[in-house]
């Protein structure tokens, strides 16, 4: 008898803690970028990156 209502003492602490517990939030992934499909606007991306990257090195050589 002792044994069974030490069983019992301890499974209501361990709910009591898990109540106790936040609760885990599902979130949904990440969203993904949608791919360029416009080859056009991807060589623009291009070339203005590759603009500011000449852009930025011309001012470093400046700069010495």
């Amino acid at each position: 008898m002792v044994e069974e209502g030490r069983w019992a003492w301890i499974d209501a602490k361990v709910q009591q803690s898990i109540e106790g517990q936040s609760r885990l939030v599902e979130t949904s992934p990440p969203e993904v970028e949608p791919k360029v499909e416009d080859e056009e606007a991807e060589r623009r991306r291009v070339s203005l990156a590759r603009a500011r990257m000449r852009a930025r090195a011309y001012r470093q050589n400046d700069k010495s």
